[in-house]
């Protein structure tokens, strides 16, 4: 009985996992195609839609779960961005610190701080009842992804933000009297990853919500 209870248990986490973890990959793989507008200048998107499956699966999961399932869409999301690395390494010629950095602060670790997103949730309590954990939550993610996003772009990509001192930004630089090349390259990274943030953050919150319900309910009946 016990034994049998135990493989019950390690199947159902194998689904989950198997559920969320191939969803996500689904999305972000078509979501590239299907939705180009969301494409930044320097590489990355202003939004993923997988987010949004990471969120749930944050939600409903225990911690360890979640964890792992971030960590193997982390080695996904690093084997997928191989040669997007190295076009850049040979458009910018990255030092190996620079592209160790890179996919430190731009694959690894924001892969793995959505882990974080059910940090605050008390599982046995309804979602209506977890809401506001859920946004704190929900801020505390996007804060520190935008944190590691900022190091990459100030660290790494700087000389490629250069590209951008004279096209976009120069009304800015001359409101501000910006003069020093650092400032306005800190400048550039900062409104880069501010405007990432509250889009993600915004976007998630308002997509999470209007499907919250409908899928939770799926996730008991089925899984």
């Amino acid at each position: 009985m016990f034994m049998r209870l135990s493989n019950n248990f390690i199947l159902r986490k194998v689904v989950l996992v198997s559920y969320f973890l191939s969803l996500a990959i689904f999305i972000d793989l078509f979501s590239k195609f299907l939705t180009p507008f969301l494409c930044l200048p320097l590489g990355g998107r202003i939004f993923k839609f997988s987010l949004i499956i990471f969120c749930l699966s944050g939600i409903y999961n225990n911690f360890l779960t979640h964890l792992l399932i971030c960590g193997l869409y982390s080695v996904f999301h690093l084997i997928k961005s191989y040669n997007f690395l190295l076009s850049l390494n040979q458009l910018f010629l990255f030092t190996r610190i620079q592209l160790f950095l890179s996919c430190i602060f731009d694959y690894i670790v924001p892969d793995l701080l959505l882990s974080l997103v059910g940090i605050f949730i008390n599982k046995k309590r309804f979602i209506a009842d977890n809401k506001k954990n859920i946004f704190l939550g929900l801020l505390l993610v996007y804060f520190l992804r935008s944190c590691c996003f900022f190091i990459s772009s100030y660290w790494v990509y700087a000389h490629m933000q250069l590209s951008l001192v004279n096209v976009w930004y120069n009304w800015l630089f001359n409101l501000l009297r910006f003069q020093n090349l650092n400032q306005k390259i800190w400048l550039i990274c900062f409104i880069y990853c501010f405007v990432v943030f509250i889009f993600n953050f915004i976007f998630s919150n308002i997509l999470l919500f209007l499907i919250l319900s409908k899928i939770t309910s799926f996730f008991d009946k089925y899984l």
